[in-house]
């Protein structure tokens, strides 16, 4: 399923959510706020159907300019920029406009994440593409989000895949990062909205 919810109808299928990726393990939305501490706007899309074999769950929260700064102070050194060659997008190829129009057949091999070749040490970080994004979207950008996010990658694995709804033979990532989750928080400090997510590929 995929859900892009309001504050008015968000609470129930927020929580259900959070338990969802806890039941694989709960290291993957520890970083996620709890309810009590949501700010006045915000809204949440999860994809469980693990459509072109990932599945995700992020929050954005907007108004956040408190928020932004707690999480800058606690990972200063640790800031990276779409611009950055070693930055990957997840399934970059998909956007809002073509979603319902591009197949994710298996046997499909027309689909293909893009990656530079410039990236020092090939030591890639890889964050969601944020196509279904309602605040900050920019579709001219490989992840769908304005240029103006910045981008803080607090865990990533290439190896361990913790949903059996991804199969290991199919990928759409390159080779040497066929599979695996991130989870981290996106931030835009000129529109004050951050966003917590967590992806499985």
């Amino acid at each position: 399923m995929i859900i892009s919810c309001n504050k008015k109808i968000t609470n129930q299928n927020y929580n259900e959510s959070l338990l969802y990726f806890q039941n694989k393990n709960k290291k993957l939305v520890s970083h996620f706020p709890i309810k009590k501490n949501l700010l006045s706007k915000y809204s949440v899309s999860v994809d469980t159907s693990a459509y072109f074999n990932t599945e995700s769950l992020n929050i954005t929260i907007t108004n956040a300019k408190e928020e932004i700064e707690r999480i800058k102070k606690e990972n200063k050194y640790n800031l990276y920029k779409i611009t950055d060659p070693c930055i990957v997008a997840v399934n970059d190829f998909i956007k809002e406009d073509n979603f319902p129009f591009i197949d994710d057949d298996p046997q499909n091999n027309n689909y293909h994440t893009t990656y530079s070749e410039n990236c020092r040490n090939k030591n890639y970080k890889i964050i969601p593409n944020f196509w279904g994004a309602i605040y900050g979207k920019d579709s001219k950008i490989k992840n769908n989000l304005s240029s103006n996010f910045k981008y803080i990658i607090l865990d990533s694995n290439t190896e361990t895949i913790y949903s059996d709804k991804i199969r290991q033979d199919i990928s759409y990532m390159p080779a040497f990062i066929n599979h695996g989750y991130s989870k981290g928080v996106a931030f835009n400090e000129d529109e004050n909205i951050i966003i917590y997510w967590v992806v499985l590929w």
